[in-house]
């Protein structure tokens, strides 16, 4: 049998292309749940797995029966809305310490499958989200050279009473700017503003990215129930990220140690195997099971503690060496024909040229509303 995992995964080192008889290929249900004491509708995704011989990566389910119940007596019903997206109806709802909470899921099969209950685990306090440098060796160099890179780190703090077992997601956010030396107008002479002036509005972006790795840790075996200097990110040189302003917001989540291990294991076991919702050719299961037979589900349902911190980073505050993206700009125009038509009017023999996309617009990278956060 095989399947997908449409879960975090990490990126792709190497090929894997493993030798797996599909003919008893049976699909399987795919949760993403996560509630937390955050304000909101509380949210959960229904997939199913695919072969890994076919080319897409995950099917959404619709039309199924989902709720959540709480140890108090409450029910919450889930109702479809969009790519196999399910959600309450209520916005303003929030896991509550001290309650524990079960997903009940009916595929429109009739299957039922159902989660351990699950309970919000009040988790440590960030201490600090900090950067520094540190230096690596690019022995690809001819010779090899020392590099700046700059790591992103973060320290908790805990107390009695607080979960050992944490897990981290991140958002970045960084500023773009097409530099006033892009020297279009050059080669475009007169017909500059026709063809490929680029105004303010398309001159400065912010780019969104967000974390497509695992990152989980545990205090279990320590003393005290900190974490110090705990690797979140880490950027190199050659790119923009942090070529002007940079900011990255980190989510801390609490969790139980059934749920670590889920975690843990997944990690492990594709590491090396691609991207967000890439195919794996092995099982990690999590605390869905299935209440009609004993057919298998993948995923996981997490109610969470969630803390959050953000930093902002700029270009004077580290010696990571870093581009524009617009360095070769001057030499990425293509020759225009020798007749063009603006309109009803012709322009004959002139020495046009038509800047790259790119060049002239950062549309094409991010966008130019600038984020409500940004210092």
């Amino acid at each position: 049998m095989s399947f997908i995992l449409v879960m975090m995964l990490f990126s792709c080192e190497e090929p894997f292309n493993p030798d797996i008889d599909i003919k008893d290929y049976e699909s399987m249900l795919v949760v993403d749940g996560l509630i937390s004491n955050e304000i909101g509708p509380f949210r959960v995704r229904l997939s199913s797995s695919v072969p890994l011989d076919t080319s897409v990566n995950e099917v959404p389910v619709y039309g199924a029966e989902v709720e959540i119940f709480d140890t108090n007596g409450n029910s919450y019903t889930l109702y479809g809305f969009s790519d196999g997206w399910y959600e309450t109806e209520q916005r303003d709802l929030r896991a509550q310490e001290g309650i524990g909470y079960t997903l009940n899921v009916t595929t429109p099969d009739g299957m039922q499958y159902e989660s351990t209950t699950v309970e919000l685990l009040r988790g440590p306090e960030i201490e600090s989200l900090h950067y520094k440098e540190s230096y690596h060796t690019d022995f690809s160099a001819d010779p090899p050279k020392d590099e700046t890179w700059l790591d992103i780190l973060i320290d908790t703090k805990g107390s009695a009473g607080e979960t050992s077992y944490l897990k981290w997601e991140y958002e970045e956010t960084w500023e773009i700017n097409i530099p006033n030396d892009v020297k279009v107008a050059d080669a475009l002479g007169n017909l500059y503003d026709e063809i490929a002036k680029p105004n303010n509005e398309m001159r400065n972006c912010w780019v969104d990215a967000k974390s497509n790795t695992i990152k989980v840790a545990s205090t279990e075996k320590q003393e005290v129930n900190n974490i110090l200097d705990f690797p979140i990110k880490s950027i190199g040189p050659g790119g923009n990220q942090l070529d002007i302003k940079y900011s990255i917001l980190v989510k801390q989540y609490s969790m139980n140690k059934e749920l670590f291990s889920f975690w843990s294991k997944l990690k492990d076991s594709n590491e090396n195997i691609g991207s967000m919702f890439d195919k794996t050719p092995s099982a990690i299961y999590g605390n869905i099971t299935c209440c009609s037979t004993d057919k298998k589900s993948l995923g996981y349902f997490m109610v969470s503690d969630v803390k959050q911190e953000r930093i902002f980073i700029d270009k004077a505050k580290h010696g990571v060496n870093t581009y524009t993206g617009y360095e070769n700009c001057l030499y990425a125009y293509s020759r225009l024909p020798e007749y063009i038509y603006f309109g009803e009017t012709e322009e004959t023999n002139r020495n046009l040229y038509n800047a790259a996309p790119q060049c002239i617009n950062c549309l094409n990278e991010g966008t130019n509303e600038k984020p409500p956060f940004w210092e």
